[in-house]
């Protein structure tokens, strides 16, 4: 009996020694790579070069990486793995189909000063697995183009990136376009200059879950930046389960461009916390372009969402078929528009909250032209102005305001900014407004518990008028 275990234990000595597996504990339990081809970087350990396959030089080690790739596509491994060092890249490491690339976040690839490109590139190949590295686009020492990220996936489909640390790009941590099936899970992506994540253009059927996205995006541009970003015509996007913080003013983002085409699927954000800490800054902001280049068909649903002194949800302008609906939004602003169309836009069972110490807020704010709204079921607590405000040039048809209850002092609970908003056939009804001053008040002519005559109140309206 002691014979054999001792021939076991010598055999999988040998094992590690030959470099055909490698067992690290990584996030929680074990990973083993059979099979896997390793990697030593320059500074290494020495148990680790001598297991290694080939150990890199610390200059263009991007050059070794591509013979591991060759020399596991011949012998049928899938997975090159890095051992902890310092790896040089001067120039990008191009991924295989079907090959993985793996460490630990002590396996650090760091962008060469000028160099100016991605890390890794994955373009136009299938079926890869980026996992457990630590990428430095090292920004003070490069510049990488507007629309670059320090991990770019272009027309590759169920990619796979997992466990990374991304950090150090003045443009984007990890930019995917006309990609299916890709998943981004459990990474740590921090302080990269533009998005820290960006879907752009026909990029369906992904998920992005477990992350933590941390101040990424310092910009405010015309095409806003934040910390999550899904761009133009992308469809069957799960997003959940993250944790998505900002200093800076915009956080997660849902974007169409001028003239570009929407998306044509649902897609949703749900069960994820998301946190604006800077005066004015939105939590979620979904920005139309345009007719037809709207934002639609999201479901933002049982989400933590807090802005301090901002706006939890921004519905910005030309959104479509979106329900926001059992989230817990605390903000200076619960939800907020701008002047524009709306069709068909549903926030039902959410808990809105003023962000303590803010002034002069309100749960949900409409401006411009809406189609086909319906505010129901809303807890609306502790705003000093009002529960829903509807602005002066908000004329909508067919909304309903439903079963909404306003509490913690709040001075209207539905605030008719002018005779602008006496659209057609709306619906006032059923909602507790017993803690406000005022249930309605209409500005066109300064009177109290009154509505313009496109509305209709039914007693059920608490108190009974």
């Amino acid at each position: 009996m002691k014979r054999k275990l001792m021939i076991s234990i010598m055999a999988v000595a040998m094992m590690m020694l030959c470099g055909v597996g490698h067992a690290e504990v990584w996030g929680g339990g074990p990973r083993v790579h059979s099979g896997a081809l390793l990697i030593a970087a320059s500074d290494s350990s020495a148990i680790d070069k001598f297991n290694a396959w080939k150990t890199c030089d610390g200059t263009a080690d991007q050059v070794e990486i591509h013979a591991a790739f060759a020399a596991a596509a011949a012998s049928s491994n899938s997975e090159v793995f890095l051992l902890a060092g310092t790896y040089a890249i001067s120039d990008s490491i191009d991924m295989v189909a079907d090959i993985g690339l793996s460490g630990t976040w002590a396996s650090k690839l760091t962008l060469a000063a000028g160099s100016d490109v991605p890390i890794i590139d994955g373009s136009a190949v299938d079926g890869f697995t980026i996992y457990g590295l630590y990428l430095d686009g090292n920004t003070a020492n490069n510049t990488l183009s507007a629309h670059e990220g320090i991990i770019h996936l272009d027309n590759c489909d169920k990619a796979t990136v997992a466990r990374c640390y991304v950090t150090g790009s003045d443009a984007t941590g990890i930019l995917v376009t006309d990609s299916d099936g890709l998943e981004i899970s459990f990474c740590y992506i921090i302080e990269n200059g533009d998005d820290g994540i960006e879907l752009f253009d026909s990029c369906d059927d992904a998920v992005i879950s477990g992350n933590r996205l941390i101040d990424n995006s310092t910009d405010d541009l015309p095409q806003p930046s934040g910390n999550l970003k899904i761009r133009n015509n992308c469809s069957g996007i799960s997003i959940t389960g993250n944790t998505i913080r900002t200093q800076y003013k915009n956080n997660v983002v849902f974007f169409t461009s001028t003239s570009a085409t929407p998306n044509s699927g649902a897609n949703s954000f749900t069960v994820n916390t998301v946190v604006t800490t800077t005066a004015g800054g939105y939590g979620i902001n979904l920005k139309g372009s345009a007719t037809g280049s709207d934002v639609r068909f999201w479901n933002i649903s049982v989400n933590g969402i807090t802005a301090a002194d901002g706006t939890g949800i921004m519905i910005n302008t030309w959104v479509r078929d979106t329900v926001i609906s059992g989230n817990s939004i605390i903000a200076k602003v619960g939800t907020g528009s701008a002047a524009s169309t709306f069709e068909r836009v549903s926030l039902v069972g959410n808990v809105f909250t003023a962000y303590p110490g803010s002034t002069a807020g309100g749960g949900t704010r409409w401006f411009g032209t809406g189609n086909n709204i319906m505010i129901a079921n809303n807890l609306f607590h502790g705003f000093q102005y009002s529960a829903v405000h509807l602005a002066g040039n908000f004329a909508p048809t067919n909304c309903a305001i439903i079963g909404n209850t306003a509490t913690g002092g709040i001075d209207v609970g539905v605030y008719f900014y002018d005779t602008s908003n006496d659209g057609a056939t709306n619906l006032i009804y059923g909602n507790n407004f017993t803690d406000c001053d005022v249930r309605f008040h209409n500005d066109s002519d300064g009177s109290a518990d009154t509505i313009p005559t496109s509305w209709s109140t039914e007693t059920g309206n608490i108190p009974v008028p």
